[in-house]
Parts: C-alpha cells; sequence; structure tokens
C-alpha cells in the first residue's frame, strides 16, 4: 500500500507542476501561450479560461477529501494534454 502512494502521489506532484506551470503562464498572458493559441485560432479570452481552470484543477489535485471532483480534474488535465498532442 505505501509503494502505490509513493507512485500517486509522484505522479499528482509531477502533473500539478507541469499543469501549474502552465497555467500560471497563461494567467501572466506569457507571450509564448498566447501566440499558440492565436496560431490555433482561439480567441484571446481563451487563455484566461485556461488558467483558472489548470489552477482550480491543480488546487482540486494537491486537496484533501475530494475524490468526486479529482476525477473530474484528472479527466479534464488529460484532455487538455491529449489534446496538445
Amino acid at each position: 500500500m505505501k509503494r502505490k502512494n509513493i507512485i500517486y502521489w509522484t505522479a499528482s506532484i509531477l502533473a500539478a507542476i507541469v499543469l501549474g506551470a502552465s497555467g500560471m503562464l497563461s494567467a501572466m498572458h506569457a507571450a509564448p501561450m498566447v501566440t499558440g493559441l492565436h496560431h490555433l485560432g482561439y480567441p484571446s479570452y481563451f487563455v484566461n479560461i485556461l488558467a483558472v481552470g489548470k489552477i482550480v484543477g491543480v488546487v482540486i489535485l494537491l486537496g484533501p477529501k475530494m475524490p468526486r471532483l479529482k476525477e473530474w480534474a484528472y479527466s479534464g488535465f488529460t484532455i487538455t494534454i491529449l489534446s496538445a498532442c
């Protein structure tokens, strides 16, 4: 059981770091983020939606006792990562 917890938290923290950094770049309207989204044809306000969604998702992933919300956060992040690929 301890090994499972270590693997779970390691994966969760790595995902939180990557997606949290992406969310912070969106929140700060970093030039590469805005340019990339404009290149894909998204409107400029979409950067704000991504920032809020990613930051809230990271908080939910790292927060305690929210299993149903964690499922939604993981599925949302999976869709985000697969869409980026």
